[in-house]
Formats: structure tokens, sequence, C-alpha cells
């Protein structure tokens, strides 16, 4: 866990204090190097998104391991599961076969779409601006 996620719970409490207060703990917190902020990943994703091109070997590598966790440890997927024999050949064509979801079904059922396997100290809590008008 990097200093971000363990902070990331204490943003309700960053915002009570006076100005003075948030802008000193902020020019603090910006001074950490990156690697600290974010912890022991940062280079190598640093690398990954500064790359001139993609790489393609990489992206198929994430894309299969990020199919391959929601259809064996999500509930919302569990439907889809059988697909997941195939990612090793054609991650491509195992995502084409998946229905899309809407966001409002993730709002209705957020359950549904967590990953069985971590607990709730591993999740963190996010929000979207609501590009659509209708925030998560």
């Amino acid at each position: 866990m990097t200093v971000e996620d363990r902070l990331l719970g204490l943003s309700a409490r960053y915002a009570a204090p006076p100005q003075w207060f948030k802008t000193l703990v902020g020019g603090l917190y910006a001074r950490l190097p990156p690697s600290l902020r974010h912890g022991p990943a940062y280079t190598r994703f640093k690398r990954v998104f500064s790359a001139t091109a993609p790489d393609p070997v990489y992206l198929q590598a994430r894309l299969r391991e990020t199919l391959q966790t929601a259809l064996l440890h999500v509930p919302a997927f569990a439907a889809q599961r059988h697909l997941a024999s195939g990612l090793a050949e054609a991650p491509l064509d195992v995502l084409a076969q998946l229905p899309c979801t809407e966001k409002e079904d993730i709002k209705r059922n957020v359950d549904q779409y967590l990953n069985v396997t971590q607990g709730p100290g591993a999740r963190l809590r996010m929000l979207t601006g609501g590009s659509t008008a209708v925030p998560m």
C-alpha cells in the first residue's frame, strides 16, 4: 500500500482545517519523491506511460490479467466465466464477447462488481465527476 493509499482515508479530515494548514501539508506532501508517494510500481508505470509507442505484448498481458480477474472473481461476470479459457490465445476476442455494462447497473448492484478475493481494506473509494451528468 502506498503513502497515497494510506492518506486517502484522511481526505475528509483534510478539508476541515484552515487553508494555511492545508497549504503547508500539501506542500510537504508534494516534496516527497513520486516513487515514495505512489509506491514501488511507480517507476514501471512511468516507463510504460512515457513510451513513444505502445507495447502490444504488455497491453495484451494486462488485458488478459484484467479479464481473468473479472471473469473468475467478480460475481457480475459469473455467466461469462467460461470465456476465461480463451484468454491465453485471444483476450481481445474475449473482451468483445462480454456484455456492455451500464453505469446504472453498477450503481444498483455495486457488490456484484467487486472482486470477491479482495476485502474492504484493499478497496479504494473512488468518485467520478459525472461527465454524463450521472456521477458515480
